[in-house]
């Protein structure tokens, strides 16, 4: 803790010294200063300060810019501008203070600007480039900074004001654990409020919750009234009060001085200007010091520095400072203090004024008492050099002997001097000291060895240089040969002259080995075709191998400098925390991603990654295999898989496709006869409606088996949903009836709801597989297909299939009653290509895709037959906890009747159109019929805006539906299509969504669905 002493005489001196030097300073430069008057070069630099002369903080700021610059450019000319803000703080004083400069300075080019506090910045932030352009400027004392305070000045650094009040606080805190609040000093002027902002700002931060109540424009009676008035728990605090209520001005000692004069509580302050006033003290800021800080900038800038390049100084040092008589007068410790706290007005110790004749006398007699020391220590010295000699000798012949390298040293002929006990062992000798006197061609090394090592120790003899790293082979006495690493160095004399040389080496034979079979590894790891890599926890590249170099197209060096992330996309930066995370909790990882080339191509890896320890560090050691080519011969499996599925539907349509024409058949025999009827009962409309009726249900039993047809040969992307199995066996059941010849009696038995996670058009192809071959087994004799379904419960007990787990089933049976299946073939129905039909009948994959199917939906596969009594199917497949998707009902509109909107209708089919027209007029339609889309387009085009909606058939000629569609929606973007279709290979709901068409409908197209289709999208009115 330093401390500033109050003696007065210490003062006196101090105030000497200072008129002394200054008056010296004047002598030496006062010539140069009066030349540098002369000079017309000379830099002027002009200082905005803004307040008046007398305000002590602005007064120190501006000492300390004078001083600084004075001493290092005492040519210098300043001008100093007060722009008195104190006592005209209204807006309007900047203009006539703008209106003053503007004629005082119009003929001077400043070389820096120096503003000092807020009110100057704001000054030149409003008039700075209109008065000076992009001169180069200096801020200091500017609080509760942003930068948008510098509004569009460019050219500009500066340090900002920034009172350390979060310490301040802190320390009275710890000064006075008990105090429960502080009462705060500001005014109304432009910093007081930004002090206040301050102060508010860093109380949710401090550790002790306390309450600050801050002054409210009060005058210095009724301040000061308040302040005699505070209860023992509270603190003073004094922010800033230069201004009261009725414009009285205070300088910064003078308020200081009547604050803790009034105030029964410690006073605490910011600044270094108010010590010495009575106040207690804080981290305090100087504006002396802050003034040299602005200087030292200003002095870069004039040095040639860009202002716009210097960083702003933000946190300005603040020094904690407090008065020894403050803190004895109430009562506080010392040792309470901040750490580097400044005491002043301590009072000096005896020590402290005699501290040099101290110091001088305990010096002499420390030197008295040392002499006397040395001379009878010499005496003992001298009595135990030999002893210490003799110790020294033997504890370096134990050191050297218990040294694990080979130790040797020779003279310059090459005669050994000594050796260690190591070195001794390995030539066959069991005293050190039998070395002395002997060379290298006396030891048992062969003759070209000897001569090498010889070779060496002249080398380093003469070059009076170490030699080290000598990697040579040694045979030892027992014959066996090692690889030694020696180290060899020249022994000098006092005089520097060289008489010898001493030599280290140690067995390098396993790390030779070691350094081999690293290279073998290394070797085998550049040549391994799959890419390896060594990650640290940063995503870092520590190794790679030369596989994932030539693979991603990088050298080594920038392969290294890259990171994962770099070249995987599928592993973020935010990602790989978790990433790595997971691995070292596995321990081991597999997964596909996908690896980017230097070039920016993607390609398909698999990344086996496992967790190891290198050099006492984790990383994650990958192998990444390129499977392009496996990718590719997937998605041809794949391909071939679906291709394979839908030739078995149309294998399985085929084969019903008799029975579909007997349906047929009798579904038009229906509509031709009930028609004939009607054209007679041209007298009877009840009857005439009645045989209208039928024929109506003949054309929907039609409609309703062709849509079986095509739903069940479609091909689809297989999508897994809960789907309720009873809903497909029903839909498959109607199927059945339809293709399948009466002599064949369809029983049902489906007792569940449940659902399963399923494929709908899978599973449905299931079931018209399996019922397929048991109509097989039955067409010739007929008889009984029955079709159940049900639940059951799989346990432990009934765990006899390694791939079914215990768990609840729905279990699919399809029963014939046809001819069985014989004992010896029963185990191969399921492989691909077998079959026991005629050629031509069947491509033996039917049962093959079943398998494949429920196998993909985790269920199993059951067979029990009987030659002469049949065959049961049994399908397990797993429940699902979820709800089956619910069908979508169809929703009727209420009235169907138009109110004359105008309809384009395009159908190629005479009939229909005529069929359409009539019925839209009959419904308050106005219609415009077209049997071609090229003339509906004509017609179109030449009045766009004269439709209101558009129904077309997709397949015609000349111009399909799509094709008119685009054509109409790029006319006219807002007009509803609606497109009708019997069969298209060409285009399906989703793709004329996606061409903008509002509707889609397939034939045969009811009356109630097409006028509910157009309700439904002509624009409402």
């Amino acid at each position: 803790m330093k401390r500033l002493p109050a003696c007065q005489s210490l003062h006196r001196a101090a105030l000497f010294l200072l008129i002394a030097c200054a008056t010296l300073g004047c002598l030496l430069t006062g010539p140069k200063t009066l030349l540098a008057r002369d000079n017309p070069n000379r830099p002027h630099i002009l200082i905005l300060n803004s307040y008046h002369y007398g305000y002590l903080w602005s007064d120190g700021e501006q000492a300390g810019i004078l001083e600084t610059l004075h001493a290092q450019l005492p040519e210098a000319q300043f001008h100093i501008e007060y722009l008195d803000t104190k006592n005209f703080p209204k807006p309007e004083h900047y203009s006539h203070v703008f209106e003053t400069l503007a004629y005082k300075y119009k003929e001077i080019q400043f070389s820096v600007i120096i503003a000092a506090d807020n009110a100057s910045l704001e000054f030149l932030t409003q008039f700075g480039k209109p008065l000076f352009g992009n001169t180069p400027m200096v801020f200091c004392g500017v609080s509760n900074f942003s930068p948008d305070l510098l509004g569009d000045l460019d050219a500009i650094t500066g340090i900002v004001e920034r009172h350390d009040v979060r310490s301040t606080i802190a320390a009275m805190l710890r000064l006075h654990p008990a105090a429960q609040e502080i009462y705060a000093l500001v005014d109304t002027t432009l910093t007081g409020k930004e002090m206040r902002k301050i102060a508010e700002s860093v109380l949710p931060g401090l550790q002790k919750k306390i309450t600050m109540t801050f002054t409210e424009n009060l005058s210095i009676e009724e301040m000061l009234q308040q302040t005699r008035n505070l209860p023992p728990s509270t603190l003073v605090l004094i922010l800033s009060f230069a201004r009261d209520k009725n414009g009285r001005i205070f300088d910064v000692p003078e308020l200081s001085r009547l604050v803790s004069n009034n105030s029964p509580s410690p006073v605490y302050v910011l600044q270094d200007e108010r010590m010495g006033t009575g106040v207690v003290g804080g981290y305090l800021l100087g504006g002396k010091a802050h003034g040299a800080q602005a200087a030292q900038l200003a002095l870069r800038i004039l040095a040639g520095e860009p202002a716009a390049s210097i960083p702003i100084v933000t946190e300005p040092p603040a020094q904690p400072m407090f008065d020894f008589l403050q803190l004895k007068r109430f009562g506080l410790k010392t040792s309470a203090l901040p750490q580097g706290s400044i005491l002043i007005n301590q009072p000096v110790s005896l020590y402290e004024n005699y501290r040099v004749e101290i110091w001088c006398l305990v010096g002499f007699v420390f030197l008295l008492l040392c002499a006397i020391g040395g001379l009878l220590t010499n005496i003992q010295k001298k009595r135990q050099a030999e002893k210490t000699l003799g110790q020294h000798r033997l504890m370096l012949r134990q050191v050297l002997d218990m040294t694990p390298q080979s130790i040797f040293w020779k003279d310059r002929e090459g005669v050994y001097l000594g050796c260690n006990a190591v070195f001794a062992k390995a030539i066959g000798l069991d005293d050190p000291e039998r070395i002395k006197g002997k060379t290298d061609f006396d030891l048992p090394w062969p003759t070209e060895e000897a001569e090498a090592y010889r070779a060496d120790d002249q080398e380093v003899i003469t070059s009076n240089r170490t030699k080290r790293s000598i990697i040579e082979p040694l045979q030892q006495a027992d014959g066996s040969r090692i690889w030694i690493d020696t180290t060899k160095v020249p022994l000098q004399d006092k005089q520097g002259r060289v008489y010898g040389v001493l030599g280290v080496y140690e067995d390098v034979t396993e790390k030779k080995k070691r350094e081999e079979q690293l290279y073998l590894a290394q070797f085998t790891i550049d040549s391994a075709k799959d890419s390896i890599f060594l990650i640290d926890e940063k995503a870092g590249f520590h190794l790679v191998n030369t596989g994932a170099c030539r693979r991603l197209g990088y050298s080594k060096e920038e392969l290294l400098a890259l990171r994962v992330f770099d070249i995987d996309p599928a592993f973020p930066p935010e990602k790989w925390p978790e990433h790595w995370q997971e691995l070292m909790e596995k321990g081991s990882a597999t997964l596909e991603t996908v690896h980017r080339t230097k070039e920016g191509k993607d390609f398909p890896v698999e990344v086996s990654a496992t967790r190891v320890i290198y050099n006492d560090k984790i990383y994650d050691c990958a192998f990444a295999r390129d499977i392009s080519d496996r990718n590719c011969a997937e998605e041809e499996r794949q391909r071939l898989e679906i291709q394979l599925r839908q030739s078995q539907k149309m294998e399985a349509i085929g084969t019903l496709a008799g029975g579909i024409a007997h349906d047929f058949n009798n579904i038009l025999s229906i509509i031709l006869g009930y028609t004939e009827l009607a054209m007679m009962e041209g007298n009877d409309p009840e009857k005439q409606r009645q045989e209208l009726d039928q024929v109506l249900k003949g054309a929907e039993r039609a409609k309703e088996l062709v849509q079986q047809i095509l739903a069940f040969s479609r091909k689809t992307e297989h999508q897994k949903q809960p789907l309720q199995i009873s809903l497909i066996a029903k839909e498959a059941l109607k199927m059945l009836r339809a293709s399948v010849p009466t002599t064949i009696e369809i029983k049902h038995n489906i007792n569940s709801e449940g659902t399963v996670l399923a494929d709908s058009t899978q599973i449905h192809q299931v079931i018209m597989n399996l019922c397929t071959n048991a109509y097989h087994a039955m067409r010739e004799t007929g008889g009984i297909l029955t079709i159940s379904l049900d639940e059951v419960e799989l346990g432990m007990e009934e765990y006899r299939y390694a791939e079914v787990k215990p768990g609840r089933y729905l279990r699919l049976e399809v029963h014939d009653t046809g001819c069985g299946i014989p004992q010896e073939i029963r185990n191969k129905i399921f492989e691909p290509y077998f079959t026991t039909k005629k050629q031509g009948e069947g491509t033996g994959m039917g049962l093959a895709v079943v398998h494949g199917i429920i196998t993909s939906h985790h269920g199993h596969l059951t067979v029990h037959s009987e030659v002469g009594k049949g065959t049961s199917v049994h399908v397990y497949l797993p429940m699902a906890e979820q709800k089956a998707v619910p069908l979508a009902e169809k929703k009727v509109a209420e009235n169907l009747l138009g109110h004359g909107e105008r309809i384009l209708v395009v159908d190629d089919e005479e009939q229909i159109c005529d069929y359409l027209g009539l019925t839209l007029q009959n419904h308050g339609y106005q219609v415009s019929v077209f049997p071609t889309g090229v003339e509906a387009w004509r017609e179109f085009a030449k009045q766009p805006s004269r439709f209101d909606l558009v129904v077309t058939d997709m397949t015609m000629p000349y111009m399909t539906g799509a094709e008119f569609s685009q054509k109409v929606l790029s006319l006219r973007p807002d007009i509803p299509v609606i497109l009708c279709t019997g069969h298209s290979a060409l285009i399906d709901r989703q793709k004329a969504r996606a061409m903008g068409i509002c509707d889609y409908l397939n034939k045969p197209v009811t009356q109630h669905e097409l006028l509910e289709a157009i309700q439904k999208n002509l624009p409402k009115k």
